[in-house]
C-alpha cells in the first residue's frame, strides 16, 4: 500500500519547491527594488543639495548656472558625461534654480538675492525593475533645497574690495 501511495507522490516536493522558490524570488526581488528606490530618493536629495551649496557661492550667469546644474547631477564641471553616473536618466534639464529676496519674492538683481533655492523639475520618473511592476513609472516628489546666499561668487581680497567679475571656476 506505501508503494502505491509513493508513486502517487512522486515529484510532489518539486512543484511545492517550485511555488515556494518563485514567491520567495518575488518578495527578494521586491525589497532589492524598493531598496533601489530609497537610493534614488536619497541621491536626489543629496542631487539638489550639492547644486544648493554650488549656487550659493557662485554668481547669477548662465555659465555658472550650467556648473552648478552639472555638479547637481554628479558630472563633471564641463559636462563631459551629459547625465548622471548615480542616477540612471538624471540630467540637468530637470534641475531648476532660483533666486530669492529677503521678503521671499524671485529676484534677478544679484545685489538683493539672499537665497537660493535648487528644485528637481517634473521631468524625472523612476522606474522599478521587478516583474509586473517594470513598466510602471512613478513621478518623483518635489526635491529642493534653499539656502542662504552667501558670496555668489565674490572672491573677498585683502585688503580692499571684492573681486569686481566674480566667477565660478575650479
Amino acid at each position: 500500500m506505501n508503494i502505491i501511495r509513493r508513486k502517487r507522490q512522486n515529484g510532489a516536493e518539486t512543484l511545492e519547491f517550485m511555488v515556494v522558490f518563485g514567491m520567495f524570488m518575488m518578495l527578494i526581488l521586491t525589497v532589492f527594488d524598493f531598496g533601489r528606490a530609497l537610493y534614488v530618493w536619497n541621491a536626489l536629495t543629496e542631487a539638489t543639495r550639492r547644486g544648493a551649496r554650488m549656487a550659493v557661492i557662485c554668481p547669477t550667469d548662465a555659465a555658472s548656472q550650467t556648473l552648478v546644474k552639472n555638479v547637481a547631477v554628479f558630472d563633471t564641471f564641463e559636462g563631459t558625461l551629459g547625465t548622471s553616473p548615480i542616477v540612471k536618466d538624471l540630467t540637468t534639464d530637470a534641475i531648476d534654480i532660483r533666486y530669492y529676496n529677503e521678503a521671499g519674492a524671485a529676484e534677478a538683481d544679484p545685489d538683493l538675492i539672499k537665497f537660493v533655492e535648487v528644485s528637481l523639475n517634473d521631468n524625472y520618473q523612476f522606474q522599478f525593475l521587478i516583474p509586473f511592476v517594470s513598466n510602471t513609472l512613478i513621478d518623483v516628489p518635489a526635491f529642493k533645497t534653499t539656502l542662504y546666499a552667501e558670496s555668489k561668487g565674490a572672491v573677498p581680497t585683502y585688503p580692499g574690495e571684492a573681486k569686481v567679475d566674480p566667477t565660478c571656476n575650479f
